[in-house]
């Protein structure tokens, strides 16, 4: 039996095996497919051919493992921006939610000290493709701008501004961004989301001075 598992990071031998008959929708005991093994192992490997190979020959981009993580949030991670903009140029699924109800968005925002390789490109491939920017999580009620803005992700939290992100919504506890910035007293954050409200204002007055006229 062709050990699918081991061949991950090469491209020749993962098509051989798939070409006599092996099972390219397998899944291990952590219920991640191949697609996410070869991810997993780029970091020393550097084959996105594989990873193209896998795409192309239909394996299933959303498949979610026992965390409900899958290769976008693999990637995402890592900062593999490559695989990234490969995974959603295929179609990936940018909105789907892992166990603890996040989705790959809230991940990178709630990360206390997110890799300096996760760039800010990823964080546009991401809402460029759809990525909702105010989904919130079912347990807390959290956004990815109220996890960034805890976790002072002052970059990221421009741009979801930048993308629309609502100031408004509130958490279980009915905070809302500005009110998770006071609380943990970061000042410069709650310059940053005052700021924008009152320029959301000075923009609605605007548009309706503009309809009386």
């Amino acid at each position: 039996m062709h050990n699918l598992w081991n061949a991950t990071d090469k491209v020749e031998t993962i098509k051989k095996y798939i070409d006599e008959g092996a099972n390219i929708h397998i899944l291990n005991s952590d219920g991640q497919n191949l697609l996410i093994s070869a991810i997993n192992k780029y970091y020393r490997t550097s084959c996105v051919d594989v990873i193209k190979f896998l795409i192309e020959a239909g394996i299933n981009i959303d498949q979610q493992d026992n965390y409900g993580r899958n290769a976008l949030m693999e990637a995402v991670y890592n900062g593999y921006k490559e695989i990234v903009d490969e995974l959603l140029n295929a179609g990936a699924n940018v909105n789907l939610r892992d166990k603890q109800d996040n989705t790959v968005l809230m991940q990178m925002m709630r990360t206390i000290f997110p890799p300096k390789y996760i760039t800010l490109g990823i964080v546009d491939s991401l809402i460029e493709t759809g990525a909702n920017v105010n989904i919130q999580n079912g347990y807390d009620g959290w956004t990815a701008l109220m996890y960034a803005a805890n976790y002072n992700h002052r970059s990221f939290i421009q741009k979801l501004l930048d993308a629309n992100a609502d100031i408004s919504i509130q958490n279980r506890n009915n905070d809302t961004v500005l009110d998770i910035a006071k609380k943990i007293h970061n000042e410069e954050i709650a310059h940053i989301i005052q700021n924008y409200r009152f320029k959301l204002i000075e923009r609605q007055d605007y548009m309706t001075e503009g309809l009386l006229c």
